[in-house]
């Protein structure tokens, strides 16, 4: 049961070349806790290699969230920050694995869009 702080999330979650999630270099033990540096745009990936539960714990505990961790690649978040702060942690209960944090890249606009669109699940919408 350790505090386990994965490097800040300086890399994209995707790009132009893609991204192939495997396991990462911050391993993870059951009853670990987490701690994630949150600016909006972080993603946690957690790669199990045995399954199991876990808590996002929020700044107010009525908003803790559960989550469960499956084996292989587990993506959670984004998560806001006026609801689980600048800094929040994760503890597993019984999940092992390793993780690490990525950002979500700010989306593009589609120079092909159509202004006029209303349907925003159209693939031409703005």
């Amino acid at each position: 049961m350790a505090n386990k702080t994965p490097p800040a999330a300086s890399a994209p979650l995707h790009g132009p070349a893609g991204k192939n999630l495997v396991a990462e270099s911050t391993t993870l033990a059951a009853g670990d806790t987490i701690i994630v540096q949150n600016n909006g745009d972080t993603v946690i990936h957690v790669f199990g290699t045995l399954g199991g539960t876990g808590t996002v714990h929020a700044l107010n505990a009525a908003n803790n969230l559960a989550i469960t961790i499956n084996t292989g690649p587990n993506l959670f978040g984004p998560y806001d920050p006026s609801v689980f702060g600048s800094s929040f942690t994760i503890t597993t209960a019984t999940a092992t694995g390793s993780v690490a944090l990525y950002h979500i890249p700010a989306r593009k606009p589609n120079p092909l869009c159509n202004p006029f669109e209303t349907n925003s699940a159209a693939p031409d919408s703005p």
